[in-house]
């Protein structure tokens, strides 16, 4: 609308602009709202204001009261309930597509930060992407739902004693997962402890989660 105004104005320098009240603005009829039985009968509509028809010198002149001075105002307090903003992966049903959607946002950036020798252009993703995506998602996971015990492992410091995972032994990951070592050995890991990430089933991406791997196993 700006854009408009200012291409008039340049090409009718000489105009001398005036207020239409909004009583006789023809424009006004939509911006308020019409049906188009209405708008076809409409005098206004079609032939604009009656004093239009007559010499300029005797169209209406508007008159207007310039404030000097702004009227007392109180400041006024409001207040609203913060609600939280819906997770984007709220509006996918699958864990399996989004990790696959995620990661070709992710591949496409780092290949924005990338020499065109150096960029992954494969037609596929590979498995190194999925997982790493995967991951990131359980650390998300983990920041939302265990913030206290993220900040206490980072920081070197003591998970609150009434914390869900107070009683773990928890470590940090290269890539900032927070997993615990279970008691449970596993053969195919030669017999050595397993190593898990806990997830909080409160958090949707990890019912998304586990509807996946319900799936997939037929269950």
């Amino acid at each position: 609308m700006d854009n408009r105004v200012t291409a008039i104005q340049e090409l009718l320098l000489d105009a001398k602009w005036r207020h239409v009240n909004t009583h006789d603005n023809p424009a006004d009829i939509l911006s308020r709202g019409s049906s188009t039985t209405n708008l076809n009968i409409s005098h206004l509509w079609w032939e604009g204001p009656p004093w239009l028809r007559r010499p300029p010198e005797q169209w209406p002149h508007p008159q207007f009261t310039v404030l000097t001075e702004l009227p007392e105002t109180k400041p006024v307090t409001l207040l609203a309930p913060a609600l939280p903003s819906p997770q984007f992966w709220e509006t996918i049903s699958s864990f399996t597509t989004l990790v696959r959607t995620y990661a070709w946002i992710r591949r496409f950036v780092a290949n924005t930060r990338l020499p065109a020798g150096k960029r992954q252009l494969t037609p596929h993703l590979t498995a190194e992407e999925c997982h790493s995506t995967k991951r990131l998602f359980f650390w998300l996971v983990q920041v939302e739902t265990y913030p206290e015990a993220v900040r206490g492992v980072q920081w070197n410091s003591h998970v609150p004693k009434a914390h869900s995972l107070s009683g773990f032994n928890l470590s940090p990951t290269d890539d900032g997962l927070l997993t615990l070592t279970s008691r449970v050995r596993d053969f195919r890991l030669h017999n050595r402890p397993r190593v898990l990430i806990p997830l909080s089933i409160k958090s949707s991406l990890v019912r998304l989660y586990v509807k996946d791997l319900h799936i997939q196993s037929l269950h």
